[in-house]
Order: structure tokens, then C-alpha cells, then sequence
């Protein structure tokens, strides 16, 4: 097995990290006798979900507090607290969920060349 895992990060162009990234989120498998990398659709859509739907509340607290009077600057503060979270969580997503699968993908197209 290691042979192999070997192989796929002289042939994918990955370094250690990227391995370690690859196999904690469940793209890099291992199989009875072999290491496969297995990139997930679904996964990645649902990543996708996931982070459009942060950043589209995120953008609507934005907007509905675009009233707030400049006296309350407690308010605002709150406010973009509030957007730094949702962008957080949307980096976040980007990590866990959609950049493995990318990143897998373009291994395995390098592989296959």
C-alpha cells in the first residue's frame, strides 16, 4: 500500500500535506490492497450548497442592516461579526468539502496522462 500511495504522490504532484488533507477528508481510501483516490460528486455539490447558502445569508445580513442608524455602532459591530462567520463558514466548506475533490480529480487526470 504504501508503494502505491508512494506512486500517486510522484504521479498526482502532491506533497505530504495535501496527502494528509486528501486522506482526512475521505478522498484518499484504502482498499484491501490498494490506496485509491476517490473524488466525490456529491460531496462536492453539497460543499457547494453549503457555501452559497452562507454567503447568501451572510449578504442579507448585510443588507438588512444597511438602516441601522450610525448611533448604534454596537449594531454594525454585531453586523459584521455576524458576515465574518458566515465567510468563515464558507472557507471552512471550501476546505473540508469542494478543494479535496479538486484536488483529487486533477491527480487523477495528471495520473492518467
Amino acid at each position: 500500500m504504501r508503494s502505491k500511495l508512494l506512486e500517486i504522490k510522484r504521479c498526482g504532484n502532491l506533497s505530504d500535506r495535501r496527502i494528509r488533507h486528501l486522506r482526512n477528508a475521505g478522498v484518499l481510501v484504502r482498499r484491501r490492497d490498494a490506496v485509491v483516490l476517490a473524488p466525490s460528486v456529491v460531496c462536492e455539490l453539497a460543499g457547494w450548497s453549503f457555501m452559497v447558502i452562507c454567503l447568501v445569508v451572510g449578504m442579507a445580513t448585510l443588507i438588512a442592516g444597511a438602516n441601522i442608524p450610525p448611533s448604534n455602532l454596537s449594531l454594525v459591530a454585531y453586523q459584521v461579526l455576524g458576515m465574518v462567520v458566515y465567510v468563515t463558514l464558507a472557507k471552512l466548506c471550501h476546505y473540508t468539502f469542494i478543494e479535496p475533490n479538486q484536488v483529487a480529480r486533477q491527480a487523477l487526470k495528471r495520473m492518467a496522462a
